[in-house]
């Protein structure tokens, strides 16, 4: 890469005389004049050695006038001189101005504009003239393919290639046009390795050519399925496991696929009619799934937990929950387990001993159901919560002793019970 730097160190590039051979002779750019190749890096100063750093700005060269080849630079140089001394110098952030941290790289000839970071208008510039002919001699190029596989019969990208002309002096510079490739349609014709042949012709007829490999994939040009399941009924999931899905391929082979998506889903419907559609890598297709209706069902629950003390409630979990499905044919009927979350019980209160009717109602594919769940209530187990004394006699002088016939002691049981206690002692 060659290096630009203001101020303090090397300056590499290629003088206007030794651009001549090229370009022929050159009338107003001075000779002292270096041209640049590739993407020079831009150093401004010694940021080290620069007190208060330094702020810059990048104004591509055709902003004054839209010269762009080193040839037109040459012949309106005048005109640009001047444009560069009218343009605005002012430095602003929001107008491309930069505060300098790090080198940089310019791609394109251009003015950069600088200043001590203190002021506010640039005060000095360096014009920097590239042009992808002013090199050293090539000695020769190198490419790179950095894109994906290609299916046969597809088209691979030149922006997935990477070439470099490597010059005599060490340097190098990307190549972004004026190469050419074989195939020149860009084909991938076969499975496996593709050669690609690039050719590079600089402006003198120099020839030099470079070669990369590109793998040719199986391109997918299709998909079939079909269903290898039971029957579903209408408000149920097909499920995936049932499906057989084939990827059709260019070169004429098939392989089986699991890593399809059911884009409208795969729950079997009357709208449908069991037609579920399969998505695979941008294709589609349709798989029929045998379906049958749903004539009638019942509900049935059950309570599998532990009898519930009266007053309290009982315990969702332990609700058992089926639904029986009826078809039409008689041939598919089944029972289906029914979360109990999704049903409306009539209660969840025990509020007396023995038996409780639980009225249990569930929405299910040929409509609602009810039934009824027994939860039988018990009574909670009596208990003594505490005791309490109180006496009822006169008052007591101090010294005498007092009657223990006028002690009341009372009983408080857990069912709000109060009896009275009469054999007692004290301590």
């Amino acid at each position: 890469m060659a290096i630009f730097t203001f101020g303090w160190c090397r300056t590499e590039g290629t003088p206007i005389p030794d651009l001549q051979k090229e370009y022929g002779t050159f009338t107003n750019l001075p000779a002292s004049t270096k041209v640049f190749y590739g993407t020079p890096e831009i150093q401004i100063y010694n940021p080290y050695s620069t007190v208060n750093g330094c702020v810059y700005k990048i104004v591509p060269l055709s902003t004054f006038g839209g010269y762009t080849t080193i040839k037109d630079i040459d012949a309106n140089y005048a005109d640009i001189l001047t444009s560069i001394n009218d343009y605005d110098k002012t430095v602003d952030v929001e107008d491309g101005s930069i505060y300098y941290y790090e080198p940089f790289v310019v791609e394109e000839s251009c003015v950069i504009f600088h200043a001590d970071s203190t002021k506010k208008q640039f005060d000095q510039k360096a014009i920097i003239l590239i042009d992808q002919f002013a090199t050293p001699e090539i000695l020769t190029i190198t490419a790179k393919y950095l894109g994906h596989p290609v299916p046969v019969g597809d088209t691979f990208n030149l922006d997935d290639f990477q070439i470099f002309a490597i010059y005599s002096d060490g340097n190098k510079a990307l190549i972004k046009e004026g190469y050419t490739v074989e195939p020149e349609d860009k084909i991938i014709t076969k499975l496996g390795s593709n050669v690609v042949k690039i050719t590079y012709i600089t402006p003198s007829g120099n020839i030099y050519q470079a070669s990369v490999i590109i793998e040719g994939i199986k391109n997918l040009v299709g998909i079939q399925g079909f269903y290898d399941g039971p029957s579903v009924s209408f408000g149920q999931e097909a499920l995936k496991k049932y499906f057989v899905i084939v990827a059709q391929y260019s070169d004429g082979s098939s392989a089986t696929v699991t890593e399809f998506s059911f884009p409208s889903g795969n729950v079997v419907s009357e709208t449908n009619a069991g037609i579920i559609t399969i998505f695979y890598k941008g294709f589609y297709t349709d798989v029929e799934v045998p379906t049958y209706e749903v004539s009638s069902s019942r509900l049935i629950a059950f309570y599998n937990g532990p009898n519930v003390e009266v007053g309290n409630p009982f315990n969702e979990k332990y609700a058992q929950i089926k639904i029986y499905y009826n078809s039409a044919d008689d041939i598919h009927s089944y029972y289906e387990d029914i979360d109990p979350e999704l049903c409306i019980f009539s209660t969840t209160m025990v509020d007396h001993e023995g038996v409780n009717q639980i009225l249990v109602q569930y929405v299910g594919k040929a409509g609602p159901v009810s039934t009824y769940m027994i939860v039988i209530g018990i009574k909670p187990e009596v208990t003594l919560n505490f005791i309490d004394a109180e006496y009822t006699g006169p008052e007591i002088i101090q010294g005498k002793s007092y009657s223990i016939e006028r002690v009341i002691v009372k009983a408080h049981y857990s069912n709000g019970d109060v009896v009275q206690v009469k054999n007692w002692c004290h301590n």
